[in-house]
This record gives structure tokens, sequence and C-alpha cells, in this order.
């Protein structure tokens, strides 16, 4: 998933259905810094160059998946 596919998803569980999210600046750095994190704790990974036309995409890892 993209960063914008994450954030989509959720603020519709809180019920917004805005097509294109726009979050708040400080808020947009928070998810970013959470999503940083969790790719250093090695429980979730990226592909792609984090540049336009090419964004990150998150997965989570295998071993991450069967601990749930």
């Amino acid at each position: 998933m993209t960063f914008t596919e994450i954030i989509s998803g959720l603020l519709r569980a809180e019920g917004v259905n805005n097509p294109t999210p726009k979050l708040r600046p400080d808020r947009e750095r928070s998810w970013r810094r959470a999503l940083k994190g969790l790719c250093d704790q090695n429980l979730i990974s990226t592909l792609g160059s984090g540049r336009i036309g090419n964004p990150y995409r998150y997965t989570m890892k295998l071993s991450c998946a069967v601990c749930r």
C-alpha cells in the first residue's frame, strides 16, 4: 500500500469519504515517522524509490504476518 492508500483507509474507517485525503502537515509528519519507525524495526518493508511516479509501497514482512 502507498502512504495515500493507508491514510485513505484510516480516514474511511473514521467515516470520512474523501477520495483525495489531505492531512494537516503535523499529522502527516507523525504518520510518516511512524511508518519509518516500523521499517527501522523490520516490521514492514518498503518497495519503490519514494519519488514521483514510484512512491514507497509498504508491505508487512512475512515473519510479522505469521506472528499475528
